[in-house]
């Protein structure tokens, strides 16, 4: 019988993440918790629980990711290229690299849901782009002219195009 090898998770790594907690940032109408990041996988994945006040994002492309989306609460409109669902609690959708796509939340209330990219790389754009949350609790305030263009100017590095 052989023995059972164990291996001893890099401080990078992250087995648990408590409620509340993990790096969480304000995008615009949106507070973004990571939970996954490509340094805990190897690069394989980025996963982010947001939470959606009832607006909307801009229409964007993701050139180097595929970009899912599991809505955990709430309704969404999403629209991938030429087509839009409305989604409600346990609903998944699919958004290509390369396929223009945007979501709004169309409920009275706020909505959750997990977004995967993968490959990772993504967790980059948040962090250039977004306003860290020091408040896990609160809702995101209303998008500045500078976090506009933070969005706009980390793009091009991230291989995000805005339609």
């Amino acid at each position: 019988m052989s023995e059972m090898q164990v291996s001893s998770l890099s401080s990078a790594e992250h087995l648990h993440i408590p409620s509340g907690e993990g790096q969480a940032f304000w995008g615009p109408g949106d507070r973004c918790t990571f939970l996954v990041t490509g340094r805990g996988n190897s690069g394989g994945c980025f996963i982010v629980h947001c939470i959606v006040a009832p607006s909307g994002g801009p229409p964007h492309i993701h050139h180097r990711e595929d970009e899912f989306f599991y809505l955990l609460e709430g309704e969404l409109s999403v629209t991938v290229g030429d087509h839009t669902v409305q989604i409600s609690k346990g609903n998944f959708v699919t958004a290509p690299r390369g396929v223009v796509h945007t979501y709004r939340d169309v409920g009275a209330d706020n909505a959750q849901m997990l977004a995967v990219f993968t490959p990772a790389g993504m967790e980059g754009w948040f962090q250039d782009a977004l306003d860290p949350a020091g408040d896990q609790c609160g809702l995101a305030p209303p998008p500045t002219a500078e976090l506009n263009a933070r969005m706009l100017a980390a793009g091009p590095k991230h291989g995000v195009e805005w339609a």
